[in-house]
């Protein structure tokens, strides 16, 4: 009876030793793959031996337990391998912060620290008159805190932020008679309007920055060489004039307006980018989508010049057609890939949304743009 008890233990040990290994396997896997598939190997090899061991030899509770000490510190060492890839990974990775930072919208309420105030500008808007500024696009949303920190009474805001200030928003609420309101929008976003009344009038442009690592023999791309890229028919740099390198073409962003952007210029989709793989746990499988760009060898990406900031300062900027992205080539369209930013209201928008337009037009707002990444129009 005590032999089939020690049995009965040992055989709950090994049960319990497999489970988590498998369980160990599983959480790695939703993590990261290839870390996976090395786990997986050492431990096979660690289990085939310690049970070639416990068969050999009679098994003991002290064997199962050194077996299960082994398989876990492999676990171990696997699961720091997969925290060292993580962080070596997010190291090398830029992307718009708009559209995969969850930080973003928060950094950038009004009145917070770092949103852009115009020096000198006159509070002109209190709680009973304020019009609603309306984005629809998350790369617009520091714009809007910069023009409510430069326009609006802070006290009124505080008490009415859901009055003054709607981030998703359809052409029904700029359109509606009882509302007061200017829409912020991209020019790629115009044709929401179609076949509404509205006023639409240029206030800045933004433009698609081509980049690549920083040291890239590369200065310029033409159209076709941007098409060709984006659409992984030119795979080495040596192709356009580079040093023999495979390119790796990152399009994160490919659904996001930057994407559309270059997309519309380049009149093709998107394709040839380099993809990840990740887990669904929803669906129990596997999908694919755009990787994050990574700033290594070879690596070329696209984003808002408004999207610009310190961490891409080891990238290096690549022209197009000859000309580099400033604030003038974009804002005199000089610069091929642009697109204008539109304040959009109701042909009988009411006093204070026609004051609000008239202020963003005005030539002393000009740093009102240039401050949050665009070109004033």
């Amino acid at each position: 009876m005590k032999k089939n008890r020690i049995g009965l233990k040992i055989f709950l040990l090994a049960v319990a030793e497999i489970g988590l290994v498998l369980l160990i396997l599983f959480l790695t896997m939703m993590i990261d793959q290839r870390i996976c598939a090395a786990l997986f190997s050492l431990c096979v090899v660690i289990a085939a031996f310690f049970a070639t061991w416990c068969i050999t030899k009679p098994a003991t509770k002290k064997r199962v337990l050194i077996s299960s000490g082994c398989l876990t510190a492999a676990a171990a060492v696997a699961l720091c391998a997969v925290g060292g890839v993580i962080l070596y990974d997010a190291s090398l990775i830029i992307n718009e912060r708009a559209y995969y930072d969850e930080n973003y919208r928060d950094e950038n309420q009004p009145f917070t620290d770092g949103v852009y105030k115009l020096e000198g500008a006159e509070v002109m808007f209190s709680e009973k008159n304020a019009p609603v500024i309306a984005v629809n696009d998350a790369s617009l949303y520091p714009l809007a805190s910069s023009i409510i920190n430069s326009f609006y009474s802070r006290t009124a805001f505080e008490n009415c932020i859901d009055d003054y200030f709607i981030s998703a928003f359809s052409p029904a609420l700029v359109l509606e008679e009882n509302v007061d309101a200017v829409a912020i929008v991209y020019e790629e976003e115009l044709d929401m309007f179609d076949g509404y009344e509205v006023t639409a009038i240029p206030i800045a442009a933004d433009a698609i920055v081509i980049y690549s690592q920083s040291g890239t023999s590369v200065k310029s791309l033409t159209r076709d060489c941007l098409a060709g890229i984006f659409t992984g028919k030119i795979t080495d740099w040596s192709q356009i004039g580079g040093e023999k390198h495979e390119i790796k073409a990152y399009a994160q962003n490919v659904f996001q307006t930057s994407g559309r952007m270059l997309a519309g210029y380049l009149d093709t989709q998107l394709s040839g980018y380099v993809t990840e793989t990740y887990f669904v746990v929803n669906h129990f499988s596997f999908n694919q989508r755009p990787a994050a760009y990574r700033n290594v060898d070879g690596a070329v990406g696209f984003a808002l010049m408004s999207q610009i900031d310190e961490r891409f300062k080891n990238t290096a900027k690549i022209d197009v057609e000859g000309v580099s992205a400033t604030f003038d080539t974009v804002a005199d369209r000089s610069y091929p890939i642009t697109s204008a930013v539109y304040a959009v209201t109701r042909e009988d928008a009411g006093e204070n949304a026609r004051r609000l337009v008239e202020l963003l037009t005005a030539e002393s707002s000009a740093r009102l743009y240039t401050a949050n990444g665009f070109a004033a129009a």
